[in-house]
């Protein structure tokens, strides 16, 4: 298999959890990839994933100190750069999140849509089911979620 810097990034994303001073490290040391165990790591990813490499890679991200180098998300990642606020934290895990909401009108209802992000993939479903547990009408993006895993 031959990688790329993005499946480097990638990698190190899962093998350290999205942990960024592991995944600095790694990078800086020239560590090694482990191809069998990326390609086993790989098959875990529940959600979309976006690296700081990539074009559609927030500008709000790439500006903030220490950008992360793969964000895991879900919703409309365009959201973040719009003239939104924007939540972006530490959570108590260490791992840094994003967030933001766009309320619209749909059949008569308040409908949000979204997107929530996070450095860890296991983390981010913790994030979601918060959220869907609140009972708010989201946008559903489980339909576009299949597609983008399948890359």
């Amino acid at each position: 298999m031959k990688t790329n810097i993005k499946d480097v990034l990638l990698y190190f994303s899962l093998k350290y959890d999205g942990v960024f001073k592991d995944e600095f490290n790694a990078l800086a040391e020239n560590e090694e990839i482990n191809i069998d165990e990326f390609i086993k790591l790989r098959k875990n990813i529940k959600h979309k994933y976006i690296t700081v490499l990539d074009d559609k890679y927030p500008d709000f991200l790439k500006t903030s100190n220490c950008p992360p180098f793969v964000i895991y998300y879900e919703g409309n990642l365009k959201l973040i750069d719009s003239d939104l606020p924007v939540k972006f934290e530490v959570l108590e895990s260490g791992h840094r999140m994003i967030s933001t909401v766009a309320p619209y009108e749909k059949n008569g209802k308040v409908v949000f849509d979204y997107v929530v992000g996070c450095e860890n993939d296991k983390e981010l479903t913790k994030l979601i089911d918060h959220i869907h547990s609140k009972g708010l009408e989201l946008k559903d993006y489980s339909k576009h979620k299949k597609k983008e895993l399948e890359r």
